[in-house]
């Protein structure tokens, strides 16, 4: 039986009466989330992966931002079919080897996923992805992991969404802000994440 009661005595007898039992609603927690800006002479890669399944076609979506908070690259590209887990982990190695050939030295790396970002903080990365993670951390570089809700993370998903429709090894790769991109976060501008 769907519906609401109102909280008065009438409502529950009827329902004691009737045996229905009642159950509490859960009101939703509206948390305010905010990201910043980097830094002077760092960029902030926001990194995302998507999969329409588990497993299933996946993309990842990478969006870089310099100390201004101009976006500086985006990046689109397909996986094929893999996990969810994979292609976050994939996200963030791209978005890390992209900022690399792109001669940045200090990145701050911003996922929503908490899993990936503990793994590359502990250092346990899967064995497929260990290669690619030893190159990255040959160079002389500074790296920073930080995790983040989803609802400031919404122009990589996008992007990682756009990328999960690709072939495999498909990117499509942007200078600058993608047109089909609509919004954009800012900084020090709360969004919410309600729970």
């Amino acid at each position: 039986m769907k519906g609401f009661m109102r909280n008065n005595a009438y409502d529950l007898r009827t329902l004691t009466m009737l045996g229905v039992g009642s159950r509490p609603v859960h009101h939703p927690i509206a948390m305010e989330c905010f990201w910043f800006s980097p830094d002077c002479n760092q960029i902030l890669l926001f990194c995302d992966g998507a999969s329409g399944g588990n497993p299933g076609h996946a993309g990842v979506g990478i969006i870089c931002r310099n100390d201004r908070c101009d976006v500086v690259g985006a990046i689109a590209a397909g996986l094929g079919v893999c996990s969810s887990y994979v292609a976050e982990m994939i996200a963030i190695l791209m978005g890390l080897e992209w900022a690399v050939a792109k001669g940045f030295s200090n990145i701050i790396v911003n996922s929503d996923s908490h899993g990936a970002v503990q793994f590359f903080i502990s250092n346990r990365i899967p064995w497929m992805m260990e290669p690619r993670w030893r190159l990255i951390k040959q160079r002389q570089i500074s790296i920073g992991f930080r995790d983040c809700f989803r609802e400031i993370n919404f122009s990589a998903d996008s992007l990682a969404k756009r990328g999960s429709f690709l072939i495999a090894g498909q990117i499509e790769s942007f200078d600058d802000r993608p047109v089909f991109l609509r919004n954009l976060e800012f900084p020090n501008i709360p969004y919410y994440r309600f729970m």
